[in-house]
Parts: structure tokens; sequence; C-alpha cells
């Protein structure tokens, strides 16, 4: 039985981790919340202009934060994900170098930049303020 189940588990696909949620929205043929409908050029390029030192990167808005150290990481990391839950829009979050956090923010069933991906790095940004951690971007 361990051989087996072993096996089936390499069979996942991406399909299969794609949010249940976005799977049954699509499968019933149903639009893309308001939220989650992609941003233009220019309403983008607006956005990144205003200093606050979210990038893009392709189809993703990305920041690091430079923290004091790993546990403040992750503590950061984890208010992030507290914050991202209460949203129901979840980054990619990175600890890299042991004190540095890199969020990738991007609406996969939308295949870009959404205003859900706008309002979460502001919620972000204003967790780290109430954190207290220095960013770079």
């Amino acid at each position: 039985m361990g051989s087996q189940s072993f096996r089936s588990e390499q069979r996942i696909t991406h399909r299969h981790l794609a949010p249940y949620a976005c799977r049954t929205r699509y499968a019933r043929g149903l639009k893309d919340p308001e939220s989650e409908k992609r941003l233009d050029d220019r309403a983008l390029k607006a956005l990144l202009e205003g200093g606050s030192g979210w990038r893009r990167e392709g189809n993703a808005l990305t920041k690091t934060y430079v923290l004091k150290g790993f546990k403040a990481a992750m503590a950061f990391a984890n208010r992030v994900a507290e914050a991202a839950n209460a949203a129901n829009h979840h980054p990619d979050i990175h600890i890299e170098g042991y004190r540095n956090v890199r969020m990738v923010l991007t609406t996969h069933s939308a295949g870009g930049i959404t205003d859900a991906d706008v309002e979460l790095a502001a919620r972000i940004d204003r967790t780290e303020r109430a954190g207290t951690p220095s960013a770079a971007s």
C-alpha cells in the first residue's frame, strides 16, 4: 500500500493544486469577481510609480522586506499569512537569506495582476508598518 500511495502522489498536477473555488468557478462558467480582473498597463504603471517599493516582475507584483533576523522574518511572514487569509487572497511568501521576506502577488485565475493583488499589497505594507521592520525593494 505504501508504494502505491507514493506513486499516486507523483501524479499530482498543477491543476490539482489550484484552489477549489477557482476550479469550480471555471467549471461552472462563472465570471471572475470584479477584484480579479486584470489591471491595464496604464493603471498598473500609476500604482508602481507611487513609491511603495512594489515592482512588477512579469505578471506579478514583488517586494522584499529586510528584517532584523530570522525570528522577525518568520513573525512578519505569519502576520502576512493572517492578513492574506482574511483577504482570501494568498501571496507567495519566500524567506531568503534568513532575514529577507519576498512577497510575490499575482492572481492565477486572471493570469496577471488584479485589484485583489493591489489591495493585498497595501494590506501587507500596513502589516509591515505595524511590526516596524525595515523594508527594501
